[in-house]
Formats: structure tokens, sequence, C-alpha cells
């Protein structure tokens, strides 16, 4: 079972960048305004929390704050792209032995 301890904690703040990632593309994705979006974001972390002890990783996912590094994005484009290749980086991190 992998878990943070796998990971160096570069590829950690990677990792944990995934979720945020695409929360912020469902966020500005949709019209509904971005609180109820932010609040939809909020409600996929509870009920993932629920799920304690089914997944080690994501027991440590969940329990760091959520947060995005502050990157300013010049088009919506931008931001869906740039958040997209924050997900495959968080994807595509392997976990050192």
């Amino acid at each position: 079972m992998t878990n943070k301890s796998a990971f160096s904690d570069e590829r950690w703040k990677t990792v944990l960048g995934g979720p945020p990632s695409a929360g912020l593309i469902v966020l500005t994705a949709q019209s509904g305004g971005t609180w109820s979006e932010t609040w939809a974001m909020s409600k996929a972390y509870a009920e993932a929390r629920r799920q304690h002890g089914e997944s080690e990783l994501l027991d440590e996912v969940l329990s760091a704050k959520p947060k995005m590094e502050r990157t300013s994005y010049p088009t919506p484009e931008a931001l869906r792209e740039g958040c997209l290749q924050q997900i495959r980086d968080a994807i595509g991190v392997p976990a050192t032995a």
C-alpha cells in the first residue's frame, strides 16, 4: 500500500496539487456560481473522508488542507490547461522506494 512516506516532499506536494486542480476546473466550468461549486467541492472532500481507512494514500491526501499555487492565467482556457497539467503531473508522480 502506498502512503505519504513513499514520496519525497516535492513529489508529495505535486500529488496534493491534483485534487484542488480538478476542483478548480469544475468550479470555473459551471454557470452555477463559485459559491455553489465551492460548496460542492467541499462536500466531495467530506464524502471522501467518510471512506476513511479504505485507502491509506487517500486518507493522507484528504488530511492535508487543499491548497494551490497562486498562478495567474490570462484566459479561462489557460487556467483549464494549467490545471489539467497539474493533474497529469500528480498522476504521473512515481513513488520512491
